[in-house]
């Protein structure tokens, strides 16, 4: 009998991980310092009563956890080199799980960086994805004048479509964006800009982000 309790209870977490329709944000603070570390909060709405729930962080290479807690309680993630990701197995969660992780900088890091994860077995987490390092460009503003608006929509609009933007007296033309246009206009952190990002930029413009 004892032989069949243990992979009974695997068959049950996972089923529970399996079919329950949870649900995840993300918090992080506005910038970070290189060098420096910060605490990151994941907010995760547990649908029904599963056994267990396996959350999972992707950081930026090079980006470290060093602490976490887990509904207040302290606890140590697994770690996976490749990806850099970080992993939480929380038996018995409750309604709404906190996890609270600490995030160590590296010293050469510099520009916009991203955040993703996955609450198992592929639900993604939602909520903030992007951070910047203090004092550095503002995410969205693609022309460099300080600020978020209209402008910076249209050049977001053509960079999406492929279209070339001049910004002071310079012509960038596809796929040759300089990084740093690029990385402005990534406000999802997903690699590419695309109708997405168009969308974010306008709602920052706005004062709706």
């Amino acid at each position: 009998m004892k032989r069949l309790f243990f992979p009974v209870l695997c068959f049950l977490f996972s089923a529970a991980c399996l079919f329950a329709q949870h649900s995840g944000t993300r918090d992080l603070p506005n910038t970070y310092i290189p060098e420096g570390a910060f605490n990151a909060t994941l907010t995760v709405n547990v649908s029904g009563s599963p056994t267990g729930i396996v959350v999972t962080e992707f950081l930026p290479a090079g980006w470290s956890i060093t602490g976490s807690l887990v509904n207040g309680t302290p606890d140590s993630p697994k770690y996976r080199p490749a990806p850099n990701s970080y992993e939480w197995t929380v038996i018995f969660p409750p309604a709404v799980t906190t996890i609270v992780y600490t995030v160590s900088v590296p010293a050469g890091a510099s520009g916009f960086h991203s955040f993703s994860g996955t609450i198992f077995p592929d639900i993604p987490i939602g909520g903030d994805t992007v951070i910047q390092e203090e004092g550095g460009a503002i995410l969205g503003d693609i022309n460099g004048d300080g600020e978020v608006n209209i402008s910076d929509v249209i050049l977001c609009l053509r960079i999406s479509i492929g279209l070339p933007v001049t910004i002071g007296e310079v012509e960038y033309t596809a796929p040759d964006y300089s990084g740093d246009i690029l990385a402005a206009a990534d406000m999802n952190g997903q690699d590419g800009v695309n109708i997405s990002d168009v969308i974010l930029v306008l709602r920052k413009s706005i004062g709706l982000e």
